[in-house]
């Protein structure tokens, strides 16, 4: 990606992919943060070259298919290796609960990719709609922190007035002491930091969730 503006400064540059990280009024910055999620998921990276006043290159990197015939281009849980393999997750029902779009959309895929059966929700109000429904099915639910209207604290105490015993794995960009010394008492099954990889999902759910019965 290329960008013939004037380019960013150097704490601009050193920020660009910290998610909540924005320049524009009124942006999510998450963008960069999530596609940061979505390449690390593929074991890539960016790089990123930038001069002030003259405009800035970003370089994504992924690595090189080996076969275009299968053999060493494995898509499901077993390409994670056999610790990952062992997650137990394939035939899980997740529900995913964010409301930026990019950033459920990357949280989707990658739980497809790992055998689950996924319901999505676009804030705590649709998720609390869906799960009053379908509750019996879900056997844990990825819940964003920060939300509009009813952010992810609330929107967990709503979920365990219905189900007490439900699976929730918080998600955020903010670190996991921060998210925990905000919401005393709420004792989720995980977290998972933003921008997540495949690894990560798979070893925090893997471990909530535990071995099928």
């Amino acid at each position: 990606v290329r960008d013939s503006g004037c380019g960013m400064d150097e704490a601009t540059a050193s920020r660009l992919f910290d998610p909540f990280f924005t320049t524009k009024f009124g942006g999510r910055g998450l963008g960069m943060a999530a596609a940061l999620g979505i390449v690390r998921g593929h074991d890539g990276g960016f790089l990123l070259d930038t001069v002030q006043g003259r405009g800035t290159t970003i370089t994504c990197l992924l690595p090189a298919q080996k076969s275009i015939h299968g053999g060493s281009t494995q898509k499901g849980p077993e390409a994670l290796g056999p610790e990952k393999s062992r997650s137990d997750l394939t035939g899980r029902t997740v529900m995913v609960v964010d409301d930026d779009h990019a950033v459920r959309w990357v949280g989707e895929g990658f739980l497809r990719r790992l055998g689950c059966k996924v319901l999505s929700a676009s804030d705590g109000f649709e998720a609390v709609r869906i799960f009053g429904q379908r509750y019996r099915e879900i056997d844990i639910v990825l819940l964003d922190v920060t939300m509009a209207g009813m952010d992810g604290v609330a929107t967990c105490r709503r979920l365990k007035v219905i189900r007490p015993d439900v699976k929730v794995v918080l998600t955020s960009g903010y670190n996991e002491e921060d998210v925990l010394s905000r919401s005393p008492g709420l004792e989720p099954a995980g977290f998972v930091p933003k921008p997540f990889t495949l690894a990560q999902m798979a070893e925090v759910l893997g471990r909530a969730i535990g071995p099928s019965a």
